[in-house]
Order: structure tokens, then sequence, then C-alpha cells
């Protein structure tokens, strides 16, 4: 029943556009479509499926347009063929992936396939940062940035940086909904082993109501403090029955705590504890468990 309905729905795409003819209009960012782009470092975010390339960045009815718009009526260039390619084929665009947009957004509504991870990113070096909970844009204007999509209208924003010896990270929300708090995470492979299974030299940080960390495990509450002696996560949330929901975290860990320098490369990944039962990540494709799945970084000498 499930595939009768989405060959339905795809034929139903397919005439449309296909009769609509000169009348189509691509919705796209149309300064990223002047050449095709294949580097995975400057075209795919997150998850596959944002075929126009919108600055939303979550597959939606436009992506299905301008997929059949490359197949079928235009052939003009896609903006970014890790994005076009959905169903993670390792090939060129066709209809298998207009098909898992669809049943993404319409059907069975399963995560789609997450972008490939570039071999390598760096963490800039730039000025010292007061942590406080407050984003002043003169000390995060020379930070890199990663996103990650939580739900709905929901999005974090990942700023990240060093200052020669410390690790500096921000998480911003865009939106706070419900009752839910978005808690969040850090992890570090110090020696970039790529383990399957965590050693000792692996690093988990949270900061919620009260700051934690733990190496060689994780999701280990033993080691919290509202104020860690060696490190700064901040704010914290208020141990109250209703607690004020927090937009805006900023955490300091010193090179020195988990015995790295610049210069190093390491393995690093980030969580948001979508609470109270559920997870977000970055890398999308990472598997906390597995350090081989995170991101490998360079500290910037």
């Amino acid at each position: 029943m499930k595939r009768f309905l989405l060959d339905s729905i795809l034929i139903m795409f397919i005439i449309v556009f296909s009769v609509q003819g000169q009348q189509f209009t691509r919705i796209t960012n149309s300064s990223q479509v002047n050449d095709i782009q294949t580097s995975t470092e400057t075209c795919c975010a997150g998850y596959r499926g944002n075929a126009d390339c919108s600055e939303n960045d979550e597959p939606d009815i436009s992506d299905i347009t301008r997929l059949i718009d490359f197949l079928y009526i235009s052939h003009d260039p896609l903006c970014c063929l890790d994005e076009a390619d959905v169903n993670a084929s390792g090939g060129d665009p066709d209809i298998s992936d207009i098909t898992a947009v669809i049943s993404y957004l319409y059907i069975s509504h399963n995560p789609l396939s997450p972008c490939p991870s570039s071999s390598i990113m760096l963490i800039p070096k730039g000025v010292e940062v007061q942590i406080d909970g407050y984003i002043e844009p003169s000390e995060w204007q020379d930070a890199d940035t990663v996103h990650i999509h939580i739900a709905g209208e929901i999005d974090a924003t990942i700023l990240f940086k060093h200052d020669g010896t410390n690790f500096l990270c921000a998480y911003m929300y865009s939106f706070l909904a419900g009752e839910d708090f978005y808690i969040p995470e850090l992890f570090f492979d110090t020696d970039n082993n790529k383990s399957i299974n965590w050693l000792t030299d692996d690093w988990w940080f949270h900061i919620s109501a009260t700051d934690c960390e733990a190496h060689g495990t994780y999701d280990v509450y033993d080691d919290c403090s509202v104020e860690q002696p060696d490190w700064q996560g901040v704010p914290n949330f208020e141990t109250t029955s209703n607690p004020p929901k927090i937009d805006t975290f900023e955490v300091r860990i010193p090179f020195s705590k988990i015995n790295i320098t610049p210069g190093d490369t390491i393995g690093i990944a980030f969580r948001i504890l979508y609470f109270p039962q559920d997870y977000r990540y970055w890398p999308p494709e990472a598997v906390i468990e597995n350090t081989s799945t995170w991101m490998e970084v360079l500290i910037e000498p």
C-alpha cells in the first residue's frame, strides 16, 4: 500500500510539473547554482535532501520540484550533488532521490541520510571570551559554526574556537517551545585514535543544573558541580519546579585539562539532550559510543 501511494504521488508531481513546462519556476538560491559543487566541505550540511540549497536546510516540496526540474525539465545544474543524492547512493541524482524526499515528507517520515563528512575541520584561533552566558559579537565573530536541527522550528547554532589555551564554544537556540529543555554536551577524542570503544583519552562534558564531566566513559553523573574547579559551562538551569528556559550557553575547557595543544588533531562531537528522552548530534552521523564516527578537527596552531 505504501509503495502504491509513493508511486502515485511521484507520478502526480512529474505530470504537474511537466505540463507546466516553461511556466515552472525554480525555487532555489540562484547565487549558488552557477556551477555544480562537489565538495562536501562547502555545500552539504546536516542531512541530505536540501536540493535547492535553501537557507532553511529542511527538505520540503521545493526540493522535490527542484529535482524534477533537473531531471525532466530545465536540466539546470544542481547547487550541491551531495544534497541531491538523497538516498546516499553515491551516483547522480535520479528518480529514486525524488521518491526518497516524497517518502520522508508524506509517508514514512524516516530520517534522511546524513551528509558525508569532510575529512578534517579547523578549530580556529581567536580572541579570549568572557564566559557569562551572553553572546558578544566582538568575542565570537572569529569562531566557526555548525548547526543541529532539533525539531520543528528549533535549531541550534554551535560556535567554536580556541584562544591558545582553552577550547571555547557556545550553544544558541533559535526557538524554545513547550516544556522541553535543550542541554548541551561535548565529546573529545583527544588522541584521535578513532576507537570503536571509549578509552581513557575520551571526554564527556555536560551542562544542565550542574556541570558534569567524565573521561573514559559518558552519561555518568558522578562528577557534577554548579562550579567545576577547572572548566566553565554557564549558565545552569535553576533547580525549581518550573525553571526558566535558557537559549544560550557558553563553555570554556582548558587544553591542559584534556591534554591537548594547538597543532593537535583530535576527534570531536556535539550532542544536545532534547530533555527528557531524545538526542541530536553533530556530526549528524555521530554514534557517541564509537569515536570513529566523530569529526576529525585540527586545532589551529
